[in-house]
């Protein structure tokens, strides 16, 4: 007597099972031609920077795509923007010069801007640092002088001055520089003309973000991470995730005690008065931090400053 009326059911059961894995085929496709449009693969190689405890974030040794590195890694397993790891003790007779910075020195490329046309990141041999070791070194030869010097880059995009202080301090220290060569400018400047704590706080990448979200128990958090576990055998949940990480790039907190600019004065007022609490006392640190592991230092700076 029941028979008739199991039927419609199973066959709305099936139905229904048959609507839903036809969505997620098409899903999984749109996702792949999303993906596939923005150069983005499964896993993480496509991301250029991992989450990082101490520095917001850093180089990440996989990352490799087709149109900014034609497929190669350009990142050390040690997480240097160079091709090998770079041995913590130094050969006899080199002398070692760190060079941080950001963009500018990582030798970051253009895709999908409005301001720059496309253009893949630098090889390694074209980043500011291999000139410098190249003519550095054929400058040694000229004089007969038997050392060798080794320029390692250390930019990583984005960096401010503030994140060079806290690299040192967890890991570059460990290689004996005998030199540190730093190249600034924008990314210390703009943050400057909001605040004094604009560039730490609200630093939009990495780690800043992403722990207030967690102090909030913001909701996007678990689909985010979610996605994320099942992002190395899906185009769906990778670009949910891709999702997920942009919405937590641009969380933002207010800050009640932030102090802000516009009562200041004029812009070289509010220039003078914020520098003073953000790269100059960087590298009136880092000062400090070279008279006490012997190394050398310079600043160059980039336009702005």
């Amino acid at each position: 007597m029941s028979y008739p009326l199991r039927k419609p059911r199973v066959t709305r059961l099936l139905f229904g099972v048959i609507v839903l894995f036809g969505l997620g085929i098409i899903g999984e496709f749109v996702s792949f031609l999303i993906l596939r449009n923005l150069d983005v693969g499964l896993g993480n190689e496509s991301e250029r920077h991992l989450f990082s405890a101490y520095r917001t974030h850093e180089l990440n040794p996989a990352y490799s795509r087709r149109f900014d590195t034609d497929g190669k890694r350009i990142h050390s397993t040690d997480g240097f923007r160079r091709e090998s790891a770079l041995p913590i003790k130094k050969d006899p007779h080199t002398f070692r010069i760190i060079v941080v910075g950001g963009s500018a020195l990582y030798g970051i490329g253009s895709q999908g801007s409005s301001f720059y046309p496309d253009h893949r990141s630098l090889d390694t041999h074209e980043t500011i640092p291999a000139y410098l070791e190249k003519n550095l070194n054929d400058a040694m030869k000229q004089h007969g002088v038997s050392w060798r010097v080794e320029v390692v880059n250390a930019g990583v995009t984005a960096y401010h001055s503030f994140h060079h202080l806290i690299y040192f301090y967890e890991k570059l220290y460990r290689y004996q520089p005998d030199m540190v060569v730093f190249l600034d400018g924008n990314n210390d400047f703009y943050p400057s003309l909001v605040s004094p704590d604009a560039a730490m706080k609200n630093f939009i990448y990495g780690t800043p973000r992403l722990i207030g979200a967690v102090n909030d128990r913001a909701f996007f958090l678990g689909p985010t991470f979610l996605a994320g576990s099942l992002a190395n055998y899906s185009h769906f949940f990778r670009l949910l995730y891709k999702v997920g990480l942009k919405r937590i790039e641009n969380y933002s907190q207010e800050d009640p005690s932030e102090e802000t600019v516009d009562r200041l004065g004029t812009f070289d007022q509010r220039y003078e008065a914020l520098v003073r609490h953000t790269y100059l006392r960087n590298y009136s640190v880092m000062k400090f931090l070279a008279e006490y592991y012997g190394f050398k230092t310079w600043v160059f700076l980039q336009p702005q400053i």
